[in-house]
């Protein structure tokens, strides 16, 4: 009975174990995904144009550990240039002027390089480039800075491009807040930016959800990088990052509870950024004195809707709860 007792592994043992083997699956996965990649760009490559010169290793770091892999050397006949075309994407002066010259429609993200960076920059000093996202309206309507989406749509061109092509730029506002030395509280608003190339001749609140039908996935992953801080994991302790894993988990599933069992039917598919800005960073002042001190929050109809509503599905749990307790 000793023998097989202490050959069982304990709980923690187990879960190192398991994430040791989830990693290296993640790895693996990766690794065969990459180079099935680069073998389908050397099957489908213009022979004419791109010739094969080497095959390297590189790597890549991830959430999971270092990926090792393979990716093939080209010689591209036209520029006299060395290129890895696995690295190039989709966004490419070759991929785009092929899809053209056949009438295709595309629609690619750019990366943020400094022709990108320089727009972006040049948009901010000039406001009126920002417009609102809107799908039917016809006139243009202008943004301001408290709205949340905004968009400016601009030719640009970059410098490996033969040509400048349409560009949509968008702007996503963000609440976040900042502590001075002197324990000052202050409600700021930082922006994030991502720019879309198109031939489509869409709006940008179309276009935006036309690229983002591809995969909502990248929604999820937002989320948990805005909202649940994943990002700030250590990756240098094991024990570490299961634990903050677990905490990220219980928060993740006590938002979900909260969303779908409390709220109004308006935030139920809200992310958790959304209902921190409206249920919990809201406006207030603590007034009174002594022991007398209480905090009143600004007049605010949304709230005081989300609040009630909030407080009458509470009183429907509780009801339940004690009816079920009753009949047990």
């Amino acid at each position: 009975m000793q023998h097989f007792t202490t050959a069982i592994p304990a709980m923690k043992e187990l879960e190192e174990w398991m994430f040791r083997k989830m990693q290296d699956m993640f790895v693996d996965a990766m690794r065969s995904t990459l180079e099935m990649l680069d073998q389908i760009i050397l099957e489908q490559r213009d022979r004419e144009r791109y010739r094969v010169k080497a095959e390297r290793e590189t790597s890549v770091n991830t959430v999971f550990g270092n990926i090792r892999f393979k990716r093939r050397l080209y010689m591209d006949r036209q520029t006299g240039k060395h290129v890895y075309l696995l690295d190039c994407g989709f966004a490419d002066d070759a991929v785009m002027a092929y899809a053209e010259e056949r009438g295709w429609q595309y629609i690619f993200k750019l990366p943020k390089k400094a022709t990108v960076k320089k727009a972006i920059a040049y948009l901010e000093q000039h406001p009126a480039f920002w417009e609102t996202l809107s799908e039917k309206q016809e006139d243009i309507a202008f943004a301001t800075e408290d709205d949340r989406w905004a968009a400016a749509d601009i030719p640009i061109l970059l410098t490996n491009w033969e040509k400048a092509r349409r560009c949509v730029i968008y702007r996503e506002a963000h609440e976040t807040e900042r502590t001075t030395d002197d324990q000052l509280t202050m409600a700021l608003t930082t922006y994030s930016f991502q720019a879309i190339v198109t031939n489509a001749d869409l709006k940008p609140l179309p276009l935006l959800r036309s690229y983002n039908k591809r995969a909502n996935i990248e929604n999820r992953i937002d989320e948990l990088k805005e909202g649940y801080a994943v990002e700030q994991n250590s990756q240098h302790s094991l024990l570490r990052n299961l634990l903050f894993s677990w905490i990220k988990a219980i928060a993740y599933n006590v938002m979900v509870w909260f969303k779908q069992t409390l709220t109004p039917e308006s935030l139920k598919r809200c992310e958790v950024q959304t209902i921190r800005r409206t249920v919990i960073r809201v406006p207030a002042n603590v007034v009174g004195s002594g022991r007398y001190q209480h905090i009143r929050l600004a007049p605010n109809p949304t709230l005081a809707g989300i609040v009630d509503t909030m407080q009458h599905k509470l009183r429907a749990l509780a009801e339940r709860f004690i009816l079920v307790q009753q009949v047990a």
